[in-house]
């Protein structure tokens, strides 16, 4: 078996383990509430080593992510750029922690709510305290496809800005 299909693999039994435990990793609804363009722009005088009460909403495609034990970081492409989310002990709950860490991969659509804090080497990011599961990546060929990537993406952006505009209408 090749490293693409232990990855597959993996994938799949990550989506049977979040059903059984009654997670549906297909979720069809989050508000979405801010992207990562404007947080930039509102948070660009933000110092480093700070955080603020400020709670954020925000969904997307994970790019990268790294768990380095009681810290984990991965970078989030919403419709207008990307910002690092940020899973810390101590700080984000365990359940989150656990989610995160466990069943969240590259390639998958995630919603999150945390509050906006610039690191210590000038990142702006979100300290996640909760986050929602939009859709499983199973292939992963298609982070690297740009034309599948650019497809995909730009349903899961279109469904979200139609959401965003109808609960401003309510």
């Amino acid at each position: 078996m090749g490293r693409e299909e232990q990855i597959i693999e993996n994938r799949i039994r990550k989506i049977k383990e979040l059903k059984e435990q009654g997670i549906n990793p297909y979720q069809n609804r989050f508000d979405v509430k801010n992207y990562s363009e404007e947080l930039h722009e509102k948070y660009r005088k933000l110092g480093k080593d700070k955080i603020t009460n400020d709670k954020v909403k925000i969904a997307g495609r994970i790019m990268i992510k790294r768990d380095l034990g009681k810290i984990s970081f991965a970078t989030l492409q919403d419709a207008k750029g990307n910002l690092q989310l940020i899973s810390q002990e101590g700080e984000t709950s365990e359940k989150v922690r656990d989610l995160f860490k466990k069943y969240v991969d590259s390639g998958d659509f995630v919603g999150v709510e945390g509050k906006i804090l610039r690191t210590s080497r000038g990142e702006l990011s979100i300290l996640i305290y909760k986050c929602i599961l939009y859709g499983n990546s199973i292939h992963v060929k298609s982070l690297y496809n740009r034309r599948i990537n650019c497809k995909f993406f730009t349903f899961f952006i279109i469904i979200c800005t139609c959401r965003k505009s109808q609960s401003r209408k309510k």
